[in-house]
């Protein structure tokens, strides 16, 4: 999978929720660390293919980790907003 020697320390993914499969997991086996960011009860991954609707593609890896692995999950306690 490796061919060309790219690795990373770490791997950062913002809206982790929204992305499907396919597209997250180059990057993840870069690293052997990696850190989710997102909401799986909020926006899901766009897939408008029911034939991948069928697999499952419309479930996010995000999900499928939050679901199976409920300790690894941290929530926010505060958010703050900057505005200029």
């Amino acid at each position: 999978i490796d061919q060309d020697g790219i690795k990373f320390d770490a791997c950062i993914v913002d809206e982790a929720s929204q992305i499907v499969e396919p597209v997250i997991i180059g990057p993840l086996l870069r690293t052997e660390h990696f850190v989710l960011f997102g909401d799986h009860n909020q926006l899901p991954p766009l897939v408008k293919s029911d034939e991948a609707k069928e697999g499952k593609m419309d479930v996010s890896l995000f999900e499928k980790l939050a679901v199976e692995h409920k300790q690894s999950i941290s929530y926010l306690t505060t958010q703050v907003s900057f505005q200029l």
